[in-house]
């Protein structure tokens, strides 16, 4: 019985590991994926300036300004995301090695 319960809590102790590496590469492909969108919505920025400034047509106006409300949209949600893996991480139980 004392065997099986060892064998449990090893291989809960393995997934847990797993499970916080897992977490630490989605957020980590967060990170970059949030600075990537924040350089386009900079990119969008200039080009709303350019259009304010009559330098492009209406049409594309419009379009451009779509866009950085369809990234904008994307970014809010990004970070939506990641405060919910972020808290999710803080209330998995974290194990003690010195327990065992």
């Amino acid at each position: 019985m004392a065997v099986k319960k060892e064998e449990f809590m090893d291989q809960l102790i393995e997934n847990n590991l797993i499970l916080q590496k897992k977490t630490t590469e989605l957020l980590v492909t967060m990170n970059g994926l949030t600075k990537k969108i924040d350089v386009m919505v900079d990119i969008f920025t200039k080009a709303a300036g350019h259009i304010e400034s009559g330098e492009l047509k209406a049409p594309l106006e419009k379009q451009l300004n779509d866009l950085l409300e369809q990234n904008k949209r994307i970014a809010h949600g990004l970070i939506l995301l990641e405060k919910y893996v972020r808290n999710r991480e803080n209330l998995t139980p974290k194990t003690s090695t010195q327990e065992f």
